[in-house]
């Protein structure tokens, strides 16, 4: 015969001897929350200044209808390339 035993939900979630954090007030949270969106403000204003976004923004207008993944991989494989095809569509151009 196979006995079970049943556990806590509070044993299930908490392994022993983990004690947990302390619980933030809501000032301490909204002073985190301000520091971390000053934060990303800072990091967009430099991204936004500097000449490599400038210029990977321009060539990304060009594939406005792709996604940032598939921009990146055309843009990696060839920095200049003003159009781009689906492998279906070169087979069709006769270019394998």
């Amino acid at each position: 015969m196979i006995t079970t035993t049943r556990t806590t939900k509070t044993a299930a979630r908490r392994p022993a001897g983990k004690t947990s954090t302390p619980r933030r007030t809501i000032e301490e949270k909204k002073a985190q929350a301000a520091a971390l969106h000053e934060s990303i403000a800072t990091q967009v204003e430099s991204l936004r200044d500097s000449e490599r976004w400038t210029a990977f923004l321009a060539r990304a207008s060009a594939f406005h209808a792709y996604s940032l993944g598939n921009v990146s991989l055309i843009l990696g494989q060839r920095p200049d390339a003003s159009r781009v095809a689906g492998f279906g569509k070169w087979q069709g151009l006769g270019r394998r």
